[in-house]
């Protein structure tokens, strides 16, 4: 098992990428960047497919204080 790392472009471009990884044990979605990691920048959480059927990691900005659902 591993973590797949997916940056948050689209909710198709998620839900294309999880369906690649299936024997993923979670997915990490991340802020898109050209640069790997650290942007400080939060992603739009509505790109998170409703349906995700996998363990779910939050990256991508300082994310302390906001809550969020999937």
């Amino acid at each position: 098992p591993y973590i797949k790392a997916i940056q948050a472009t689209s909710t198709q471009a998620i839900e294309h990428l999880v369906a690649q990884h299936e024997n993923a044990a979670a997915i990490l979605l991340d802020t898109p960047s050209i640069q790997h990691g650290g942007t400080g920048e939060v992603f739009d959480w509505e790109l998170i497919p409703k349906n995700l059927q996998k363990p779910l990691i939050l990256a991508g900005g300082n994310i302390l204080g906001l809550v969020y659902t999937v």
